[in-house]
């Protein structure tokens, strides 16, 4: 009795500490503010990541925290804005089958782990999420894709394989607070 008791209470304070390293509430995160007023697109996100804006075409790259000290890789979310020609007519499920397309003849290791319907932005869009090995590297990526006032919006969330988890509510709390106008 006294090795079962034993266990329960090993397998309850391992529970405790994965919650904790794993399920970490963000309440204590503080937040910043961005807005893009070339593509009416504002993001919150915390002020342990790093903003680093880019081009015309992809806004900004958020850069995770280092886990370690040499780190190589850091989880990411980036957005990607594209003028659509006027005449363009795709649905979000078309569009989504295209990149899944594209995805999987760049890389042979594409792994597909689901691609549905969601609400992103407070608008109907699409979210893939998948696999890919390149360069040595298994990363597993969420995207959001929405077609909105005639350009194509794309955020995807990179992190390396294995470690997904360590930042994915993260990562959802920066998709849910973006907005666009």
């Amino acid at each position: 009795m006294k090795k079962i008791y034993t266990a329960v209470i090993c397998g309850f304070l391992c529970l405790q500490i994965a919650i904790a390293q794993n399920g970490t509430t963000n309440k204590n995160i503080e937040w910043k503010n961005y807005t893009d007023s070339a593509s009416a697109f504002s993001i919150q996100y915390p002020d342990n990541w790093v903003l680093k804006l880019t081009n015309e075409r992809t806004v900004f790259v958020l850069k995770s925290p280092a886990e370690i000290e040499d780190d190589k890789f850091f989880e990411n979310i980036n957005l990607v804005v594209k003028k659509l020609p006027a005449e363009t007519k795709i649905s979000m499920e078309e569009l989504a089958r295209a990149s899944i397309g594209g995805v999987e003849k760049k890389y042979p290791n594409f792994n597909l782990k689901h691609s549905k319907k969601v609400s992103w932005l407070k608008k109907d869009a699409w979210e893939i999420a998948y696999t890919i090995t390149d360069n040595g590297t298994t990363a597993h990526l969420i995207q959001k894709l929405l077609i909105y006032n005639g350009s194509l919006f794309v955020s995807t969330y990179t992190a390396e394989a294995g470690k997904t988890d360590v930042y994915l509510k993260t990562a959802h709390e920066v998709f849910e607070k973006m907005t666009i106008k």
